[in-house]
């Protein structure tokens, strides 16, 4: 118990990693926040470490800030980048001894070694701090829950709304947890259940049968701290995996709470079939001068981990011979340095996008450069709002109808921003695409329809096509498979007096 000003740690790493994505994230795609500049960032930002901060700050903490890197969801991180970021965390814990800690994680990152590294970084601050020493965190709702995440502390609360629009209220709860962690009018267990089942669609929290789950969600958590449902990121490769259900409460209603909404979920496990429509489909039916499509891309969705060189919608407008205005955002570092080359009014002649992936084609033409940027922008949100991003250097590139926003790494597109900030005003085009599956709604539904289109890609999940080494099988890859309901509890139970804890 600690009186006084309670001085607390507070930080992040934040990536969502696709395991079987080429393109690694490198130190330099994390956009690094540190110091008293990451505390007034966080004051200002719609994310978990936002709503975490406000509420310690509000609430009389004294805050310690350490580092927060944000990087696009991508491929897996390079080992050494992550441990650059880690053990600046680790090493201002173990420096300034903290009565808490309030980390901002995102829940499935991995690295080139490691494919559990929120597990790793909360088992390193608990050998730092020592047993007493409470640790909280917000997660996304896509996380993958392990037991060394809930070994190293139980105070992990996810988002519950897809798209994400409560990740601030995910960091108040988190942080509130940890204060009345660290008061002692709490004494927080969790428990948890792991189901072998991946969700291939209908995963928004607004309508099918996860509005109705969380439904049940709410009116269990009467009883409780938190329930929180990972519906976890299926490109990861990682142990354990698919859904994991939590609950956190320091009473004796959670086991029950918690096989409940596990058994709910697995009973609904038949309802999560694909819903999206085909691109061709929707593009039949819209024209210019009609007002704004915007298009989400499922199979490229860089929020999805996937590299954003896709070039699916592109080629079809072209060989359509489509007479809609059309703003895309591609990723291709090698056509930037050609356009930055030639200069702002040059043509160039070069092939744009499918050189990171390997399965998608180039699109020749001849090119007008009509923009350079260096790629640098702050995300309107609601999503991410007020998160500083970098594209790296970025070229506008126009040939036909077709304005293409050519980034050196993969772009944060669900944002107006990524647009805006070259120059391209989304409100002037027939269509837009985003390379997003369900955030980019928040933004753009104020400007047009939205839709997301079944696009091929990385970030598509298809049963088989990915070989998974170290992740156990799961539904629907494995539809003869049976969940084991066991309740595990985060810290156990202790032993009965007298008996001795012996492998």
């Amino acid at each position: 118990m600690t009186t006084g000003s309670p001085r607390v740690l507070v930080g992040g790493i934040f990536l969502e990693a696709h395991s079987f994505a080429p393109r690694k994230t490198q130190a330099e795609d994390f956009v690094v926040v540190e110091g008293e500049a990451l505390i007034g960032k966080a004051l200002e930002s719609g994310t978990g470490l936002g709503g975490g901060v406000r509420y310690l700050q509000a609430a009389g903490a004294s805050l310690i800030p350490t580092v927060s890197a944000v990087a696009p969801p991508g491929g897996l991180a390079e080992h050494a980048a992550y441990v650059l970021l880690r053990d600046r965390i680790v090493a201002a814990a173990e420096r300034h001894r903290p009565d808490a800690v309030f980390l901002d994680l995102h829940g499935a990152m991995g690295t080139t070694e490691l494919a559990d590294t929120e597990g790793d970084i909360a088992t390193a601050l608990r050998k730092v701090l020592g047993p007493d020493v409470p640790i909280a965190a917000s997660l996304d709702m896509h996380g993958n829950m392990t037991p060394a995440m809930l070994e190293a502390t139980p105070l992990w609360i996810s988002c519950k709304e897809n798209p994400h629009s409560d990740y601030h209220l995910a960091g108040e709860r988190a942080a509130r947890l940890l204060l009345e962690t660290l008061a002692g009018t709490i004494a927080p267990v969790a428990r948890a259940i792991w189901l072998p089942l991946l969700l291939p669609g209908k995963l928004g929290t607004g309508a099918g049968p996860l509005k109705e789950i969380h439904a049940l969600r709410r009116q269990l958590e009467a009883d409780l701290l938190d329930a929180s449902i990972y519906n976890t990121y299926m490109f990861l490769d990682g142990a354990p995996s698919g859904q994991c259900v939590t609950t956190l409460s320091d009473g004796t209603a959670a086991s029950a709470a918690v096989r409940r909404l596990a058994e709910d979920l697995w009973s609904r496990r038949e309802q999560f079939g694909v819903d999206r429509p085909t691109l061709e489909s929707v593009l039949a039916s819209h024209r210019p001068g009609t007002g704004l499509l915007v298009l989400g891309d499922q199979g490229d969705r860089v929020l999805g981990g996937g590299s954003g060189d896709g070039t699916y919608i592109l080629r079809h407008l072209i060989k359509t011979g489509s007479d809609l205005r059309a703003l895309i955002p591609i990723t291709d570092a090698a056509a930037v340095s050609a356009a930055r080359a030639a200069g702002i009014g040059a043509t160039v002649d070069i092939a744009v996008g499918g050189t990171i992936v390997g399965t998608e084609r180039p699109v020749a033409a001849a090119w007008k450069v009509r923009n350079l940027t260096d790629g640098r922008f702050v995300q309107e949100g609601p999503f991410l709002a007020n998160e500083p991003a970098d594209m790296g250097p970025t070229a506008v590139l126009q040939s036909g109808n077709c304005m293409l926003v050519v980034s050196s790494r993969p772009a944060l597109s669900q944002d107006p921003q990524a647009f805006i900030s070259t120059g391209e005003n989304p409100e002037e085009y027939d269509l837009v695409v985003c390379k997003s599956g369900f955030h980019f709604e928040m933004a753009f539904k104020r400007l047009g329809r939205c839709v997301v289109v079944d696009t091929p890609g990385l970030t598509n999940y298809v049963s088989g096509y990915f070989t998974f080494q170290r992740r156990p099988p799961l539904w629907p890859e494995a539809p003869h498979i049976v969940p084991d309901l066991q309740v595990r509890r985060f810290p156990p139970p202790p032993l009965p007096s007298g008996t001795k804890d012996v492998p």
